[in-house]
């Protein structure tokens, strides 16, 4: 998967990674990280009332 430099991919190419299951934690760790904790993006109960 990493033998090529970013420049060498083509648009539309695309490779399969394993798969991971994505927890509380990391969506707690990437809102840290990212200073978005915007609360459509972290409540559940929140976000609960804008689905469509």
């Amino acid at each position: 998967m990493f033998n090529k430099y970013f420049h060498q991919y083509e648009i539309g190419e695309t490779w399969v990674s394993k798969g991971r299951t994505i927890t509380e934690a990391d969506l707690v760790m990437f809102s840290a990280f990212s200073g978005d904790w915007f609360p459509l993006h972290i409540d559940k109960e929140y976000a609960s009332k804008y689905t469509v």
